[in-house]
């Protein structure tokens, strides 16, 4: 499991943009990682719990998702997003059978079933895997990636889309859906939270809850999120 940090958005117009690329060069920050397209496919439970933990506001809910890269060497993994409050973590579990060309030719439903039965394999312990996952919303987007020196780091994504995930075709099935908004996020150590603050302090930005799996799932007509 990654360390707990801290996880600051900002939801950005063009505008915005330009304005959070001012307060990076401000801060000097640097690119950490060449830019690239980043794919996931969401997953959650028959009752939707991920969905209604976040729009109720509960402190503590966790995220599944595999994820991806383009023209990436390694492995897809599952993620699973633990929340407590504004602090983060992440476990990942590597897919090693699992390729973008299987993805492509497999229907989501193969996919699922072969990622959670080799999960339980391998995790007989960890009960939270015999919960049922669906595949619901898959996500596609460019990132960004800077650093400071202190540890600070910075992500911009932008290119997002959304598409719905069919159980019987392969999640590159569907046309994406456009969103137009940007979102940035600072990740830290909770030891540079004073440190952090005080950068921001003057950034005419307001910094704003933000699920990419709520959004999407309300532009392709599944939640209703503002």
């Amino acid at each position: 499991m990654s360390k707990n940090r801290y996880e600051i958005k900002f939801v950005l117009n063009e505008l915005e943009y330009h304005e959070a690329k001012c307060f990076l060069k401000i801060i000097k920050a640097f690119n950490s990682f060449p830019e690239r397209n980043v794919n996931s496919v969401y997953f959650d439970t028959l009752e939707f719990k991920s969905v209604k933990d976040n729009i109720s506001g509960i402190a503590e809910r966790k995220k599944v998702r595999l994820r991806w890269y383009e023209k990436a060497e390694f492995s897809p993994v599952i993620e699973i997003k633990n929340r407590f409050s504004r602090l983060g973590s992440k476990n990942n579990f590597k897919i090693k059978f699992l390729t973008p060309e299987n993805l492509n030719s497999l229907s989501s439903r193969e996919v699922s079933k072969k990622i959670f039965k080799n999960i339980r394999d391998e995790n007989r312990e960890n009960s939270f895997f015999y919960n049922y996952y669906l595949p619901v919303l898959g996500v596609s987007y460019d990132r960004e990636y800077y650093e400071t020196k202190e540890g600070l780091r910075i992500t911009i994504d932008k290119k997002i889309s959304f598409k719905p995930i069919t159980l019987d075709r392969s999640v590159k099935f569907h046309k994406k859906i456009k969103y137009e908004k940007r979102v940035m996020e600072l990740k830290f150590p909770v030891e540079l939270k004073d440190h952090v603050n005080e950068l921001i302090r003057n950034l005419n930005l307001t910094p704003k809850r933000h699920s990419k799996y709520l959004v999407g799932l309300s532009k392709i007509g599944y939640a209703n999120y503002v």
